[in-house]
């Protein structure tokens, strides 16, 4: 079910629902962002602890450190236009 809400101070205002709200029962809504961010979390604890540990070593070692910032760029990169590539060769076996 997806509930869309309108705030109006500290009330809540339906504006569309899809489905039928369950009566009585207590409904806890998230914006999108903390949805992501909780879906990230459930994808993360899935992966088995040993891993996750070795993920987390392999991120903070000096290596991966630089291979991240190899595409990092000081300044935008103007794409060439297509007649200034190098020409196809072709080869022969």
């Amino acid at each position: 079910m997806s509930i869309k809400v309108f705030a109006e101070g500290n009330t809540l205002r339906v504006i569309d629902c899809t489905g039928e709200m369950p009566q009585g029962r207590e409904i806890e809504l998230f914006t999108s962002e903390e949805i992501e961010k909780l879906a990230a979390q459930r994808i993360w604890q899935s992966i088995p602890k040993e891993s996750r540990e070795d993920m987390m070593f392999q991120t903070q070692s000096k290596s991966y450190q630089e291979w991240m910032k190899e595409d990092e760029w000081d300044q935008a990169v103007e794409a060439l236009p297509v007649d200034a590539t190098l020409p196809l060769a072709e080869f022969k076996a």
